[in-house]
This record gives C-alpha cells, structure tokens and sequence, in this order.
C-alpha cells in the first residue's frame, strides 16, 4: 500500500512490521489527533523504558484518516444535518432528548451501510494477514476498540460511552464486523450527550460574557476518529488500576480492582470486583476487600467473542483474593512506573495471562498456577476526575502533610465556583473595608505563600488547619464549626482529620510575634464590640441610625459612579483601580457597622434560637423556636424577590410558555426591542405589556447589580446579561408558585405570635423572676423585630460595589478586544487590576517611539493563557473539598453509626434538620442557579447563596451538603417555608429523578417507593 498524499490508513503502535513504522520512530504519526487518544497513549505506554513487547500486547490503529470518508459521508446525511440543527438552535437539552436519541439511532443503522474503498479494504485484508501470522498471540483474536482523539485525554475520557468488540476472529468479515461497530458508537446518544455535558462546562464559564456561544462548537458535534486492533489477551485475572486513588484523590495511594477472566467484568460491574488500597510510598497494602466473585468471562476460542462462565458456589474463587502479593507487588511497581513516566495519575487496564499459550477449552473449572502468569498492560490514560490543586500546595510523598479549609464555600461568598485572577485581586481588598482600614492600602489578610494561616491560591482562599491545629483540638473546633456548618463539624470530627498527623510542628518564618500582631492589631475587634453592644443596648434606635449609615453609603456610591462617566465619557478611562477603590472605600463605613452588629449581637442571638430549636426539652418549645427563626421584616434578600415575583407576574404566562428555557435570549431580545419602542414613545410598536416594561426598567435600575457568584466580578448581571434574570423570572410565572409576600406575612404573624407568647410566659412568673425574666425576652424580642435581617445585608451591598466595577471592566474589555489585545470575552477577568490600568495607559499613549520605531505593547494573553488554563482546569473539576491536605486527599465524615437494630432501613440518609416540614418530590441536583429547575422538584445543592432564592419559591423542599442555620439555605427555606436538611452528601446518595422525602423536622432524608406513593 503506498502513503500516498501523506495519508496513513494504519500505523503500528507498537513494534516495527511490514505494516508501518514503529511508534518509537514516528512519534509524529501517534498523536491523538491521527490516531486518537487511546491508540496514542498505548503508543506511548509501550515506549516506557522497561515495558516494551513483553509487558505490552502488539496493536494497531486505524487513523483518522480510514474513517473520515466515511465521517464526510454520514455529515451530509438529512439525518446529521437534522440533529446539528437542534444543536445550533440551543433549544431546551431535556425537550430535545428523545428526537435527539431517536435521530442518533437513525445514523447508527446508517453507518453499518457505509461500504469499504479499495484503500480500506486493503488495510483490513493486511491486519487480518498480520492477525494469523504466528507474531499474533495465540489464540489469534484480537480486541477492537475506539480511539476518538478527544478519548482517554487530560480533560475527557469518555470511558465507557464508546464500543469496544472482544474475540474478535482473525477473518476478514468479522473485524470488518467489529470496526463498523465500533465507528457506528461515535453515533450513539451516550456519546453526543457526553459531548454536550462537557462543553457546557467549557461554556458555561463564569469569567465569560454569558453571550459569548460557540455555533462552531455546537455544529463540530462529531469530530475525527480512529480504532485500535490489538492481539486478544487471554487473562486468568485482570481489572483496573488507579495510580492515585478516585475515591478522595490521595496521590500516596494506589487503587487496584481485580476479578477472575476477562478484566470486562470489572469494567461493566458484572462482578463485585476484589478491592485492594495500597501505600505507593511503601508498597504496603493499606485494605483489602474482597468481593463475590460470581462469574467471569473468558474467551470462546473456536468463535471468539466472549463467554461468561458461572463460578461454582463450591469454587473458593468465589470469595478467595485473586491477586496474590507478589503479583499485587508486581503491578504496584508497573503502575507506578507508567504514572512516573507520563507525569500524572493514570487509569491502567491490565492482565495476568498464562505463560504457556496452550490451555483448555473451559479452564474456568481448573485452578491456574497462578505463581506462572505473566503481567500485561492493556491500555492506560490520565484520571480525569481527580481533584488538583496548585503545586505551591503540594508537599512530597512521604512528607508530613498538611491540611487546608477551603473557608468561601461557607462565608459570605458561598460559592464552589473557582475565582479569576481579577477576583481574587479585588476580593483580598474586601477584609481591609470590613475592618474600616483604607482598601487603598498594602495591608492584606491573605498571603501569597501557602505556609502561612490565610493564603490565595490560583482559583481559591484557604486557611491553614495544620496551623490551627497547634494550638486547638479537632473537638473543639469541631464544636464551634457546628453553628456555622454540620457537614464541616462532622469532617472535623472524622477519624481522617487525625489532629497529630496535620498539626504543624513550626510556624512558618514569615509568621512570628510581631508579624502576627502587625496583622491582628488592625481587626478592630474592640470597636466591632462597641458595636455589638450598642445594637444590643438599643436595637430600634441603633436600627434607625444604621438606615441613615446606609443611606449616606448608596448615595456616596450613586455619586462616584455619575462622577466617573462624567469625566470619563465613552471612549476614555480612568484608572480602573483606582475607581475599584474609591467605590469599596464608599461602602466600608456600612460594613463595617454590619460587622459589629453580625459578630458581637445577631450571631449570638442565632446561637440561642438554633440551641432551642435542636435541643428544646418539649416539642412545643422546639416549634416554638423554629418560628422564631424566621420572618424578619426588612430583609432585603426577600425584598428583592419579592419583587421579581412582582415582576413575572406582570408578563401574561401565556408569554412565558412562548420560551422555553434555554431560549430566555431570544426574550431578552425581544424586551431590548419593546424597551427601545417604549424610550422612543412609540408605545403602540410594542408588543409585551408597557405595565411590564416598565416594571422592568425599575427592577434593572434597584436591582441590575445581581447575579450568581455576587462577589466575583467575573459573574454576569442581569445588567449585562438579562437571560439570567428571565430564567428565574420563569419560575415565578408559571404554574401555582405561592406570592413570596403572602409566605413572608405568614411567617411573620408565626414568629410575633410566639414572640408575645413568650413575653406573657414571663410576666407569667413569679418574683423576683418575674422582671428579669420578661426584661431578657424583650430584649430578644427587639433584637429579632429590628436587627435579625441586617444578616444578608453585608453581602447585598458588597454586591452592589461589585456590579458598578464590573460595568466599567466591561468597558474596558470591549476597548481591549478592539485593539486585539484581548482574544475572547472574559479574558481581562484573568488580569490583575494593575495590570489593566498598565495596559490601559498603554493603550492610550503613543505607540511609537523617539526613534520612529514601534513600541513593543505588553502581551496581555501570554499573560492571561496560563491563569486561564488554571481556572478552566478549576472550574471542569467535579470536587470543590471543604477539607484538603497537600496530597490532594479529600477528607470526608465518617459513616454514621447506629447500635444493633436501630440501622435506618435502605435509601433512608440523615442529616441536620434546618428548617421544619415534610414534602416529597423529585430530585434535582443544580450545580449554579442558571440551569433549569421545575416547579415541585426538591431542589439538590452542595450549597447556596442569595442568587439562588428564586428556586426556593418553586422547591418542594431544599436538600443541602454544606450550611448550617446560618447559610443561605437554611435561612431562605425558613423563610419560604420549605422542608430544609443539610449534610446529605447529594452526588453519592441522589440522582436526578428519584423520588424523595424529606422531613426537615428530624434531618431525615428517604428514597420512596414509586408504588408506594401511589
């Protein structure tokens, strides 16, 4: 066969034959781009020093450039054309699924007519010729396998989504067989599916502009492909390998699945695979849990395929560790030498065969000499699931470890979402407000340098535990955790946070006495006091003093903003940091009173509610505090959502249904065009009510400042993109979703109710008691009547600084994207805010110099690719850890423990009861408020924060992982008056769809049968 126009049909991958080159001489030829992921990683596994002919089996692949006829053929297909349609469209993912699948099988059964060239055929012809020579491994089968080049890649491995055809005979009808079968998989739903999950991560980042869609991406929803023909390996034991553990991402552990057979029983479950965790340091096995071996498949040798075989109950196989330790230390050093040489984790297949090829029929009813197996490598790629962090916090394996608490998953910002480098910058200044020190100054509560109690990272802020371990225990920490969050208190509290392993035995150099007090001597603990107990003292009057705080503050703000795009009109900028400053600097003197008031009068008055509302000595007394705990007049976090409910329902719903929901754009269009109309008086040229418009434009102007992750100020506005804001309108204004003031009004009638009720239970009492008594209740009372809302506020009014910054980077952004120095919307999100004031007084100076030459500009995205290939690589990350050491193993809580006949029955999950009631409905786990929810379902969340209200109001009932009583979550279903229970670890227990019961008076969440609730 010749290489004509540079075209190769076919390359070895691993040894040199008539075929082609060997993949040790043309590297060139084995990328993932010609020969697809898998094939090129297997190139590369056999090219380990130390592995080679003798470790891994011979193989081939079939390029990209066999399939790609065929891929041209099946693009112009009506079939194709039809499902890319639906893709470019963007309609509703979940609307579409079934013409999607229906379409993608329509291809399928189009691609098995696909007919072989004569180039192609002579291909198939030379492997079979090669798969009967006596080179082939014995019995002359082969194993065919996909090998996309987005396959068994960094990012994605689409494992499992594509087909793999074992036993495949050495005929030329059978591997043509196979190698449509598996080309007919790239057509499959799973496959496009996983296609679409993983550009919705790409997409969906919130540094981008949320308009800134991909068509070409969309229309690319089938790239290239290719195959791997690999000689068939007849395994008396194989399975899987990790070289660091998937189950908590520790990098010191090595995880090995094995059964009997064929490693396919393994892979597709079929079998309850032996389990072993070994110490990579060492080579110590760390556990062992050996499953039921029930089956195993072995190869049919006169047809091929594969057979699966019952094992005898009588067989001690059945039970008995496949692996013995000698081979378990064998594959140990493999694996470990393949993760070395390829420089990350990696998921191995692997494979104990017979040394003598000739072996019986049905060899399952004979027991192996298991001491005269030899090891194979099959296949190896990157894990792509792990958690990573910055190797500034990586510590050597076998170095003692050190343990970080990711804090902003829990405080103000309650987010999982990675920051931008610009969000970080900015966020840093944000203590220096709170504490009422001049953000424009150099001090800074966290370090660069992951040694000290406080330090950024790439994408996050973390606080040293090995740090607050030397001078606190885990109980007591625990117990002060437990307030502010369950799930983190139970981490804690684990046999894995073992307080001797982390505990530092040194401070860092740069954290001594005088470092240290030159960092706490500006948190104003004693005035944060003052504070505290001027609230307390006077709760109305201090209430009455703080409007007028808050008043001065928004007007300072309305002001620098008009002075600002006064001086600085479109098409000229000032220094952006600078305005960054001077906004945050308008808003410290409310901060810093919230501050005050938060810390030293409501969060202790939040303390004696949730103590009485878990551990109350009767029922009644427990209820009664549950209505304490909500109805707060003032709130500005229900104020608003009050408002969007308002604001929905001023749209006829009829409208709303004219939309689906990822189609809110074209409705964001649409009120643009009737806005327009309304600005020019051309009232009667509208086409949605003017009542709506112009309730639109009151909502935008008090409340445009909002979006998901307030504190970033990479995150879209309903400003900037209203879609946002139309999606959570949607909710409101279809279907029966109860009027958020009625529900408001409810539980402030509930709460002043026992608020009276209380006050007469103490005049009730008998002196002296009697004075003391209702003294202390009305002061409560007081404080909860006029304080207890300022919870929310300094997080609203942050938000607001926020919005205002980001409406000037967005200015500035589109200037840098005019002159080319930006490549896509979102990149200036990875610039520091100096870095843009240089780029900007670059911009606006000459471009050339005294000798006519032209000035060498700074390289914006030189800088920007590395920080942004940080965050993607964050924000594609399927953990955000509460608890994390410096071997990236992810700390969890212990399974709880119940004495002998008190275990809950199956699918029953307790957690923390959060906020009273019993519903059921159906899961829904939502990653960020902008995907889809429907009325009814219970809403699923690892945590929450105000950008996620609206859901509330639609929610069944709220099932949390993170947030004590007082998270966001909590509050917000106390508030709606929805059933709430967090720490329910939701990925692992809950999937979409399943039908539920949760019960947030005792913490207990239930799976319920589907009958039975009929």
């Amino acid at each position: 066969m010749t290489n004509e126009q540079n075209q190769q049909l076919v390359v070895s991958l691993t040894d040199s034959s008539s075929i082609s080159s060997s993949s040790k001489e043309n590297n060139n030829v084995v990328t993932p781009a010609r020969v697809g992921g898998k094939a090129s990683s297997l190139a590369k596994l056999f090219a380990i020093d130390g592995l080679g002919a003798s470790v891994v089996p011979k193989a081939y692949a079939l390029t990209v450039d066999f399939f790609q006829p065929w891929i041209n053929e099946m693009k112009e297909s009506v079939n194709f054309k039809s499902l890319t349609a639906l893709q470019i469209n963007d309609s509703d993912k979940k609307e579409n699924e079934e013409e999607e699948l229906l379409l993608c099988k329509k291809l399928q059964a189009t691609s098995y007519d696909l007919t072989l060239s004569k180039e192609q055929t002579n291909v198939i012809q030379m492997l079979t010729d090669e798969m009967n020579s006596k080179s082939w491994n014995v019995p002359n089968l082969a194993a065919v396998r996909s090998s996309a080049p987005e396959e068994d890649g960094v990012i994605s491995s689409f494992a499992g989504a594509f087909d793999t055809c074992l036993g495949v005979s050495s005929t030329f009808d059978a591997l043509e067989k196979a190698i449509h079968t598996c080309f007919a998989s790239l057509w499959d739903y799973r496959v496009l599916h996983y296609k679409q999950m993983n550009n919705a991560i790409a997409n969906n980042n919130s540094s981008s502009d949320s308009n800134n869609n991909s068509t070409d991406d969309k229309n690319n929803i089938v790239g290239g492909f290719a195959v791997v023909v690999m000689e068939m390996i007849d395994s008396q034991i194989a399975g899987v390998a990790f070289s660091a553990n998937p189950l908590n991402s520790d990098r010191d552990e090595l995880v090995i699945d094995s059964s009997w057979g064929l490693g396919e029983s393994v892979v597709d479950g079929s079998v309850t695979a032996d389990r072993y965790i070994v110490d990579k340091i060492n080579t110590k096995l760390i556990k062992e849990t050996l499953g039921m071996k029930g089956i195993e498949k072995r190869l049919g040798k006169e047809d091929g395929g594969v057979v699966e075989y019952i094992i005898p109950e009588d067989d001690k196989r059945r039970t008995k560790s496949s692996l013995l330790p000698d081979q378990l230390e064998e594959l140990t050093k493999l694996v470990c030498l393949v993760e070395k040489s390829y420089g990350i984790p990696m998921d191995i297949e692997w494979a104990f065969i017979e040394r003598s090829s000739a072996t019986d029929d049905d060899s399952t009813t004979n027991i192996m000499d298991i001491n005269k197996l030899e090891l194979k490598l099959l296949q190896a790629r990157p894990i792509t699931t792990l958690f990573c962090m910055d190797d500034k916090m990586m510590t050597q394996p076998g170095e003692k470890r050190k343990l970080y608490f990711d804090y902003n998953i829990i405080s103000e910002a309650t987010t999982t979402t990675p920051f931008t480098t610009m969000d970080l910058d900015f966020y840093n200044k944000v203590p220096a407000a709170c504490c009422g020190i001049n953000p424009k100054g150099g001090w800074k509560m966290f370090s660069e340098d992951a040694d000290m109690l406080l330090f950024n990272s790439s994408t996050r802020q973390y606080m040293s535990m090995s740090i607050a371990f030397k001078y606190f225990s885990t109980k007591y920490i625990a117990n002060k955790a437990e307030l502010m969050d369950p799930y983190l208190s139970s981490i804690i509290s684990s046999s894995g946070c073992n307080r001797k392993k982390y505990r530092t035995t040194k401070l860092p150099k740069d954290m001594n006495i005088k470092n240290t007090w030159s960092l706490l001597k500006e948190i104003p603990i004693y005035q944060y006091y003052k504070i505290g107990q001027k609230y307390n003292g006077n709760p109305k009057q201090s209430k009455e003093e703080y409007m007028k705080i808050i008043q001065h503050d928004m007007e300072k703000l309305a002001s620098i903003e008009s002075n600002h795009r006064e001086k600085y009109p479109n098409g000229s900028f000032g220094s952006f940091k600078e305005y960054s400053m001077e906004l945050l600097e308008g808003a410290a003197p409310s901060l810093f009173e919230e501050c005050g008031c938060i810390n030293f009068c409501i969060l202790s008055a939040v303390s004696d509610l949730d103590e009485h509302r878990r551990n109350g000595k009767t029922d009644e007394i427990k209820q009664d505090y549950e209505s304490l705990c909500g109805g707060y007049i003032g709130d500005e976090l229900m104020e608003t959502n009050i408002a969007m409910y308002k604001l929905s329902r001023t749209l006829p719903e009829s409208i709303w249904k004219e939309y689906e929901y990822n189609t809110m754009k074209l409705l964001a269009d649409r009120i643009k065009k009737n806005l327009t109309c309304l600005d020019e008086k051309k009232d009667k040229e509208c086409d949605l009510p003017i009542e709506f418009l112009r309730a639109w434009n009151t909502f935008m102007v008090k409340y445009g400042y909002d979006g998901q992750d307030q504190l970033f100020m990479s995150c879209p506005r309903y400003d900037d993109s209203p879609e946002l804001l139309l999606s959570k309108l949607r909710l409101n204004a279809i279907g029966h979703v109860k009027d958020p003031s009625v529900t408001q009004q409810e539980q402030v009638a509930k709460r002043r109710a026992v608020m009276a009720k209380h006050e007469e239970e103490a005049k009730a009492k008998s002196w002296p008691f009697r004075s003391f008594a209702l003294l202390k209740i009305q002061k409560r009372n007081a404080i909860l009547e006029h304080l207890m809302w300022i919870r929310n506020a300094p997080k609203l009014h942050l938000a607001k600084v926020f919005g205002m910054i980001r409406a000037e980077i967005l200015r500035i952004q589109d200037k840098l994207l005019e002159s080319g120095r930006l490549t896509e919307m979102g990149d200036i999100f990875h610039l520091y805010l100096d870095e843009v004031d240089n780029a900007m007084l670059e911009d606006e100076s000459s471009n050339i110099d005294e000798g006519g030459e032209p000035v060498q500009l700074l390289d914006l995205m030189k800088i920007i690719k590395p920080r942004k290939d940080n965050y993607e690589r964050a924000f594609r990350a399927t953990a955000c850890p509460l608890l994390v050491d410096s071997r990236c193993r992810i700390l969890l809580p212990d399974p709880p423990i119940f004495k002998d006949g008190e275990e809950p029955e199956e699918g029953t999950f307790i957690g923390s009861a959060v906020s009273p009631g019993i519903a059921t409905g159906r899961v829904r786990i939502i990653n960020n408020p902008s995907e889809k929810f429907e009325n009814g379902e219970v809403l699923c969340a690892v945590v929450t924060g105000p950008a996620w209200t609206p859901m509330f109001a639609s929610a069944s009932a709220v099932v949390l992982q993170i947030g004590g009583v007082l998270q966001h979550g909590a509050l917000c279903a106390r508030e709606y008056g929805k059933p709430a229970v967090s720490n329910i670890d939701i990925h692992t227990l809950l999937k979409d769809g399943m039908l539920v019961s949760v019960d947030g008076n005792t913490g207990i969440v239930k799976i319920m049968n589907e009958e039975e609730e009929k």
